[in-house]
C-alpha cells in the first residue's frame, strides 16, 4: 500500500443490504471499500488485490466465513490480513471458533457504527504490527547455552546411561518434544520440566474464554504452539509449548516495546493443537 493510499478493506456478505449499509460507513470514514457477495468471488477478487483487512459474514451459501478465514490461512500470502467476522454469533463458543479459523475479532449484527469503525482501526494496526513479525523468524537454529543446561539436568533427573546422553546432546531447541517418544515419557512431564527450569507457571488447560484474538497471526500460532491469553493483569501474556524456541521469542518481543512485559506460560503441544481443529 502506498504511504499516501487509505487502507483497503474487502466487505464479503451474501446480503447486499448489509454490503450497501458497511461500504456507506467506511466510505464515509475515508477507507477504499470493495464489496462481494460470496466467498468464491472474493478469492476471485485477491487474485488481483490484496486488501489491508477483511470483513466477512459466517452463514453464507457456498462457502461460509469460516471456510474463507480457513482458505486465507493456507495462502502465505493472504495468512497475515486480519479477518474480522460480521456475524450474529456472539457466544464463547463463536470466539473460539473464529480463533481456531484465524480471525482476529467478530462483531454482532445488527452492530454499531463507532463499534465497527473502532474494530477496523485496532486491527489494522495490528496488520503494522505483524509486518515484522516474520522479520524476526530466525532461520537456522541458536545455540543457548541455558538449553544446554536444561538438558544436562534433563538427563540427569531421568537417569540417562552415558550412551542415550550422547544420542540427544545435539538435539536442537525446537525438537525437545521429540524425546519424550523415546523416553516414554509424557508431554505434560515434558512441558513441566521446561516450566521447572526456567521458573515460569505450567498449565493443563487452554481456557477458551481467556484466548485474545487479534494479539498474533494465526498462522504463526500454528507453526510454533503459541497463543495470547488474558491473565488479568497488565502483562502481555502467551501459553507457549516451547519456551526455548527463538522463533516465539523474538516474534513476540518485535510486537512490543521494550516498556512492555511479557509473561510465558508453558503447556503441552496437544493443548495449543487442539485449539485449532
Amino acid at each position: 500500500m502506498n504511504n499516501n493510499e487509505k487502507p483497503l478493506i474487502l466487505s464479503i456478505d451474501d446480503d447486499p443490504v448489509v454490503l450497501n449499509v458497511i461500504q456507506r460507513m467506511l466510505t464515509k470514514k475515508g477507507y477504499r471499500i470493495s464489496t462481494t457477495t460470496s466467498g468464491k468471488k472474493a478469492f476471485r477478487y485477491l487474485i488481483k488485490k490484496k486488501p489491508d483487512l477483511i470483513l466477512v459474514d459466517i452463514k453464507m451459501p457456498e462457502m461460509s466465513g469460516f471456510e474463507v478465514c480457513s482458505r486465507l490461512q493456507e495462502n502465505n500470502a493472504l495468512a497475515f490480513i486480519p479477518v474480522i467476522f460480521v456475524t450474529a454469533l456472539n457466544s464463547e463458543q463463536d470466539k473460539a471458533q473464529a480463533f481456531s479459523y484465524g480471525a482476529v475479532d467478530f462483531i454482532s449484527k445488527p452492530f454499531d457504527e463507532d463499534e465497527l469503525i473502532m474494530k477496523i482501526q485496532t486491527h489494522l494496526e495490528t496488520k503494522d504490527r505483524w509486518k515484522n513479525i516474520g522479520d524476526n523468524e530466525i532461520s537456522r537454529e541458536k545455540r543457548m547455552n541455558d538449553f544446554v543446561l536444561f538438558k544436562d539436568t534433563l538427563f540427569n533427573t531421568l537417569n540417562l546411561c552415558p550412551e542415550l546422553k550422547s544420542r540427544f546432546s545435539r538435539l536442537p531447541a525446537t525438537k525437545i518434544y521429540s524425546l519424550c517418544s523415546d523416553l516414554q515419557m509424557p508431554s505434560a512431564a515434558m512441558a513441566k520440566q521446561l516450566a521447572k527450569f526456567l521458573g515460569l507457571h505450567y498449565t493443563g488447560t487452554i481456557h477458551t474464554d481467556k484466548i485474545k484474538l487479534g494479539v498474533l497471526p494465526t498462522s504463526f500460532c500454528i507453526r510454533n504452539l503459541v497463543v495470547a491469553v488474558d491473565n488479568n493483569d497488565a502483562s502481555n501474556t502467551f501459553v507457549v509449548s516451547n519456551p526455548f524456541n527463538e522463533t516465539v521469542l523474538e516474534g513476540i518481543k518485535g510486537l512490543f516495546q521494550e516498556k512492555d512485559k511479557c509473561r510465558f506460560i508453558v503447556t503441552e503441544p496437544e493443548n495449543i493443537i487442539t485449539l485449532f481443529q
